[in-house]
């Protein structure tokens, strides 16, 4: 099973599980909060594949670096096999102060037989 949050951090990005984030916060960081999983395709009555979900926000303070910091990410997990539709959309921040655009990633992973 893929650690995402793991994948983000090695990229440098600072990250935190949605709603746990510190009270004192970067200029900029990533939530994540993950979204109910599936199995897919199957066979003989068994999963052979894990369908995970996660939906990422991008926060920052410099405006200038929304659409940037977002597509940073994206590059980064796809670099590590994840999937991802477009660029992301608006997302309504949750800090006074700080701009967030938010995307939809995926990952689907083959399961042992």
């Amino acid at each position: 099973m893929v650690d995402i949050i793991a994948d983000l951090e090695l990229g440098g990005f600072t990250v935190y599980q949605q709603g746990a984030a510190p009270a004192t916060l970067p200029v900029e960081f990533v939530t994540v909060f993950e979204n109910p999983s599936e199995d897919i395709l199957h066979a003989d009555n068994k999963p052979r594949q894990l369908r995970q979900e996660w939906t990422l926000i991008f926060y920052t303070k410099n405006a200038e670096k929304l659409y940037s910091g977002l597509l940073a990410v994206i590059k980064h997990l796809k670099s590590k096999g994840y999937s991802i539709n477009g660029q992301g959309g608006d997302a309504a921040g949750a800090w006074e102060g700080y701009d967030a655009r938010a995307v939809d990633v995926v990952n689907v992973e083959d399961l042992e037989v």
